[in-house]
């Protein structure tokens, strides 16, 4: 195996320079574009083993690479059609009072003050690995 070392890299015209450190400081540790009505289909991911139907418009995202610790940011959206409120929110595995975990994020999703499978869901997350 090589190991190739940088200071900067650029794009061939000389400018938009990066560190190797913001690279990969900035990258995104997983995401997932998953449909989840029925049985739960992903439809493309990095960094993803599965997804888990946990009940009704509730997601175990399980990472194929576990984080270093359990602090690490989850971003989600959905595309569920409703003429009321919608929410998505991280709902860790021992409740609203527990951390997340390092190996997987459980993710709700609500629509007109109820549980709403999704029919497509997409979820990312940043943190340290």
């Amino acid at each position: 195996m090589s190991t190739l070392k940088v200071n900067t890299i650029q794009n061939t015209s000389g400018s938009d320079g990066s560190t190797p450190t913001q690279i990969y400081g900035g990258r995104a540790r997983f995401w997932v574009s998953f449909q989840g009505t029925g049985t739960v289909t992903i439809e493309d991911d990095f960094n993803v083993d599965s997804v888990t139907d946990v009940g009704t418009g509730d997601y175990r995202v399980n990472f194929g690479a576990a984080f270093d610790n359990n602090v690490y940011a989850v971003f989600m959206t959905n595309t569920v059609f409703s003429n009321g409120r919608c929410g998505a929110r991280v709902r860790p595995d021992g409740g609203m009072s527990t951390n997340q975990t390092t190996t997987n994020v459980r993710c709700q999703f609500t629509a007109d003050g109820g549980m709403t499978d999704q029919n497509r869901a997409y979820i990312i997350g940043f943190g340290d690995m």
